[in-house]
């Protein structure tokens, strides 16, 4: 016997998420940061901006996306050794994930076009070749794809479920019918049994009253006499 299992709730997960990628990009831009104090402070603002709104990203993805993707082009703006920085661009592939996991097909898709001309903005801002380019864009557009590919398995796995739950509650309704059915034919058994019985008596009544005044011993042997009915002998037997 297992005991029960321990299942964190999605929004207490999404805010350990954003405080544990707060954690690990402000880390990394303090290291990096040591000697270039007119913008660590910009930069410790901007990566802030750039992971609290994680918290939020089942609740509000494509609001998620546009504050996630101004804050990205905002310390690739500010921060001139932004390049040397690795952990803010993973951050980059939750967003696009999100929104094509818990939104429809239009604000999905929207999601996606801000996430790449986010990208695109980067490495304009600060060029690092064709592959750099191509690299964020096809991350971007990976996890897109996840997200929607993951959204489709779980609605129809939602589907299926609704679909089991109405075919078991057909299956039950059609046991009831069967029950109903049987108690009724068993009730129609048990009355004519009792009707056969009843007229029997009344017959034997009959004889005997009139027997009564020729032939006391017939009419007591009649009034002895008890027949069983078919229905009767195969109830009890």
């Amino acid at each position: 016997m297992t005991g029960p299992s321990l299942r964190i709730p999605p929004a207490w997960a999404d805010g350990l998420l954003a405080a544990a990628l707060l954690v690990i990009c402000e880390a990394e831009v303090i290291a990096t940061a040591d000697a270039r104090d007119a913008t660590s402070l910009a930069a410790l603002v901007a990566t802030a901006a750039l992971t609290v709104p994680i918290a939020w990203r089942r609740r509000a993805p494509l609001v998620v996306v546009c504050c996630v993707m101004a804050a990205v082009v905002s310390l690739a703006a500010v921060v001139p050794w932004f390049n040397s920085l690795t952990s803010p661009m993973f951050v980059l592939f939750v967003p696009p994930y999100s929104v094509a996991a818990h939104e429809r097909r239009r604000p999905a898709l929207a999601g996606l076009a801000i996430c790449l001309a986010a990208a695109v903005v980067v490495n304009l801002l600060h060029p690092d070749g064709l592959s750099s380019v191509l690299f964020s864009t096809g991350m971007v557009g990976a996890s897109w794809a996840v997200g929607r590919a993951l959204r489709s398995r779980r609605r129809l796995a939602d589907e299926l479920h609704r679909t089991a739950r109405r075919l078991a509650a057909g299956e039950n309704g059609r046991e009831q019918l069967a029950v109903a059915d049987e108690r009724t034919r068993i009730a129609r058994e048990l009355n004519a049994v009792v009707a056969r019985s009843i007229s029997q008596m009344v017959v034997q009544s009959d004889a005997a009253r009139r027997l009564l005044a020729i032939d006391r011993a017939r009419a007591d042997a009649a009034m002895a006499y008890s027949p069983r009915s078919p229905g009767l002998a195969r109830s009890r037997r």
